[in-house]
């Protein structure tokens, strides 16, 4: 598998802010735009009450649609008040933050927070190169070096409902609260096919791999 650009817990963050934050007072949609060298999301409405970009970036919360913000753990991959910019800094501190100015490379709406993230094509696709190197190799010595028939690791497409999984495990997630998120029972068929079966795809891990059925364990997206 490649490498993501721009890590994918950093996107959701920013995505899940404009869709929470943003002004309805102003009939435009939020736009994403993707260039050749940055990827920029527009959200439309300047930060409310007088929050600045640095109070955003130190994890100040100030909700401005009560509704959406009191049901957004419901309806989205939502991590909790002030904490979600501060984490998608934390996987990508490059983004930068335009709070209804104008730049002389790139011109935003008086009436739009923005948040453009750098795109590190050329990086990416040379360590992409690198790893399928680094594979061939080991595949041409594994090749080599036994006669036992070669074991192909097949990938499928996830569906909705495992889709959702991993992204509601962006964060640590107890097997209960994954239950509940799929409004199923919490019984061992029921782990066993949406927790186990995704730790095998290695699409989550245990929080305390060492200890499968410890009482406080958790699960979360693998990085």
């Amino acid at each position: 598998m490649g490498k993501l650009e721009i890590p994918y817990e950093s996107l959701t963050e920013y995505v899940v802010n404009a869709l929470v934050h943003r002004s309805l007072n102003i009939k435009s949609p939020i736009r994403i735009f993707i260039f050749d060298n940055r990827v920029e999301i527009h959200s439309p409405g300047t930060l409310p009450n007088g929050l600045t970009v640095e109070d955003v970036k130190n994890g100040t919360s100030m909700p401005r649609n009560m509704f959406l913000f009191t049901n957004a753990n419901y309806l989205l991959p939502y991590t909790g008040a002030g904490s979600g910019v501060r984490r998608a800094l934390e996987y990508n501190p490059n983004a930068v933050f335009s709070n209804g100015v104008e730049d002389k490379e790139i011109t935003h709406a008086a009436n739009e927070f923005v948040i453009t993230i750098p795109r590190e094509s050329n990086q990416a696709q040379a360590e992409s190169n690198q790893v399928m190197t680094a594979n061939e190799r080991k595949s041409n010595q594994a090749d080599k070096g036994s006669n036992q028939p070669c074991v192909n690791l097949v990938t499928r497409k996830l569906t909705k409902k495992e889709e959702d999984i991993r992204n509601f495990c962006s964060v640590p997630r107890t097997a209960q609260e994954i239950m509940d998120r799929l409004k199923i029972s919490n019984q061992s068929k029921n782990r066993q096919k949406y927790i186990t079966s995704l730790i095998e795809l290695e699409v989550l891990e245990r929080t305390i791999p060492e200890k499968p059925n410890d009482p406080n364990q958790k699960y979360r997206r693998k990085k």
